[in-house]
């Protein structure tokens, strides 16, 4: 087995987006001892429960932050080379550089990432030193959001007017929910934007929680629900708006907040998993529209 092909390939990027190779190489003699934190996150369920209601009912439920942890061993041409390694290490996890990235290599060449920081002291001692040239280094990271992403944007483009709404398909091939930024380009009056789920009716029992699809006692589960984003603005043929729904925030020309032209109906919604249309309308004018979306996953492993 091939050491540099058949791995995968682990690189630290720091805050000022310095990128630090972790391992595996030969070349340098720096090994992945043990790595642990990259399959299923933690998991935090909410129930409720009633005096004389045997049991408990579900709520909801999410994944929790993801501490993960590196144990890696590299060896120096010299004592005082091994010195100066460890300098690099410390540099490279220096939490006054900001939030870093943990970013693997997979054995076909695509990439998942993970937003992290350092969670625990790196301590680089001698008690972790076999010998004047070898170091073993133990590094904790926690990622607040715990799920790792391929950094490829993904991209879908279209024109829409007043006249004539327009459907552009969003393929999520992640496989959780994930959030869209909205570019809008042109003169354009109060643009409409709803996410329709087609071929999607489930629908939950209060009682059982068994799942159906015609009972007029169920109702609908709000994460297959319909959501639109309505702006009651008129944009001028040079504005560009950028709507991010993961910080549900709106900006014009870089600099003004249209927060305020949000109607208070509006949803600041995620992609789900497999095929996505977003519908665009407008009372009047003509503009294009670009979305763009990252695929995110739940482990390594996916």
């Amino acid at each position: 087995m091939s050491i540099e092909s058949d791995l995968v390939q682990y690189y630290w990027i720091d805050g000022e987006l310095n990128t630090f190779y972790l391992s595996p190489s030969i070349a340098n003699e720096r090994y992945m001892i043990e790595i642990n934190g990259l399959g299923l996150p933690g998991v935090e369920r909410f129930v409720s429960k009633r005096a004389y209601d045997h049991g408990q009912s579900k709520r909801g439920w999410r994944y929790t932050a993801r501490p993960i942890e590196i144990v890696l061993g590299f060896r120096s041409l010299t004592p005082s080379a091994l010195w100066t390694d460890m300098a690099d290490w410390a540099s490279a996890f220096n939490m006054e550089r900001g939030m870093g990235t943990l970013k693997m290599v997979l054995q076909d060449g695509t990439e998942r990432r993970i937003d992290c920081e350092v969670n625990d002291s790196i301590p680089l001692g001698s008690q972790d030193r076999p010998s004047g040239r070898v170091q073993i280094v133990s590094v904790s990271l926690m990622a607040d959001d715990p799920m790792l992403y391929d950094p490829v944007m993904q991209k879908a483009t279209s024109a829409f007017s007043g006249s004539t709404d327009v459907d552009v398909e969003c393929d999520n091939d992640g496989d959780v929910a994930t959030y869209p930024v909205i570019e809008i380009s042109g003169a354009v009056t109060n643009p409409l934007i709803e996410l329709i789920i087609g071929g999607i009716d489930l629908w939950c029992s209060a009682d059982s929680e068994i799942w159906g699809t015609t009972d007029s006692e169920l109702w609908a589960m709000p994460e297959y629900e319909d959501a639109e984003l309505d702006i009651d603005h008129t944009l001028a043929g040079t504005d560009v708006m950028i709507i991010d729904f993961e910080a549900a925030s709106v900006t014009i020309n870089g600099s003004t907040n249209g927060m305020r032209y949000v109607t208070k109906a509006s949803d600041f919604f995620k992609l789900k998993r497999g095929s996505n249309t977003i519908q665009l309308a407008a009372d009047s004018g003509t503009a294009t529209v670009e979305i763009r979306w990252m695929h995110k996953y739940v482990a390594l492993h996916a």
